[in-house]
């Protein structure tokens, strides 16, 4: 059931921003739902999905899986964190920057 949910959130997201020629556009401003917690809810919800989904395979607890896991957790929150680097050239998202503080877990990161 979690992973579900984790799985729609990400959808719903994706289906929010409408859509772009490439990742780091400026797409339609968003300040509804999961966007007023958090800047980069599809990358929160994506990564907690892989995760949830991989738990259940014995396979994923070996070294080369945790690796790989932390190795494409890191990619993608490092192209979250270029992506951002690129819209802080617009003002509409600086200002959304200022009400929205947290960018993958309210309250933490």
């Amino acid at each position: 059931i979690i992973s579900l949910v984790m799985q729609i959130a990400y959808i719903y997201t994706v289906i929010s921003l409408g859509a772009a020629d490439n990742n780091i556009s400026l797409k339609k401003r968003q300040t509804k739902v999961f966007y007023v917690m958090i800047s980069h809810p599809g990358t929160t919800f994506k990564l907690l999905f892989w995760l949830i989904q991989s738990c259940f395979y014995k396979s994923f607890w070996s070294i080369i899986y945790l690796f790989g896991y932390s190795m494409w957790f890191t990619i993608y929150i490092l192209r979250a964190l270029t992506e951002e680097r690129h819209l802080n050239q617009h003002e509409e998202y600086q200002e959304y920057k200022k009400k929205v503080k947290y960018r993958f877990i309210p309250k933490i990161f």
